[in-house]
């Protein structure tokens, strides 16, 4: 995002009601990216052992994210969860991703569905 205050506010004031919405609080971290921009770093923290919290924060997540998006902020960094959100809007980028990974990593092991969509497994070409 732009790196002015009045952007910041902005998203933070679009998330924190689907934080408190499903039982969490705000975690956020704002880092200067270049001298025009900030990335803005929003954690869903709980514990992994509890089954409910886990979905609970799966849930968050997956709010966060639709909201985030459109709204017209980009992902810049995505669990496994947030992959294919960033590829529903097919562009050059993702394509060409595509064909790299599966000439480099044709049997999808490294990185395994990270940012491009997981290989089609009857695809080896």
């Amino acid at each position: 995002m732009p790196m002015v205050g009045a952007e910041a506010m902005t998203l933070q004031k679009l998330v924190e009601p689907i934080f408190t919405a499903h039982g969490f609080d705000m975690v956020v971290s704002f880092i200067l990216l270049t001298e025009r921009s900030l990335v803005a770093i929003f954690n869903v923290v709980f514990d992994k052992s509890v089954p409910e919290e886990s979905e609970k924060a799966s849930q968050c997540y997956e709010a966060l994210v639709d909201a985030m998006m459109s709204n017209g902020y980009k992902l810049y960094r995505a669990g496994l969860q947030g992959m294919p959100k960033m590829r529903e809007d097919s562009s050059v980028f993702w394509d060409v991703a595509t064909q790299i990974k599966k000439a480099l990593d044709p049997q999808d092991i490294i990185a395994r569905g990270r940012y491009i969509a997981p290989l089609d497994k009857t695809d080896q070409s």
